[in-house]
C-alpha cells in the first residue's frame, strides 16, 4: 500500500482525556451513533479525524 497513511487510533480511555469527559460518557456516544468507533476483536478505537470532527462541531458536553 504505497503512498497510503495509516490514521492513528485511539482507545476509549486516551479519546476521554481528550474530550475532557468520563470514558462511560465517551462509550454513552458510541452506543447513540454519535461517535464512531472501530471493534478490533474485543478492542474499540477510535479514529482522530472522527475525535477531530466532534470538537470541531462543538459536540464534546
Amino acid at each position: 500500500m504505497e503512498g497510503t497513511q495509516l490514521e492513528r487510533l485511539f482507545n476509549v480511555h486516551e479519546a476521554a482525556e481528550v474530550f475532557r469527559n468520563s470514558h462511560y460518557t465517551v462509550r454513552a456516544w458510541i452506543r447513540e451513533g454519535r461517535l464512531k468507533a472501530v471493534k478490533l476483536g474485543r478492542l474499540v478505537r477510535i479514529e482522530q479525524s472522527e475525535i477531530q470532527r466532534m470538537v470541531a462541531e462543538g459536540r464534546t458536553k
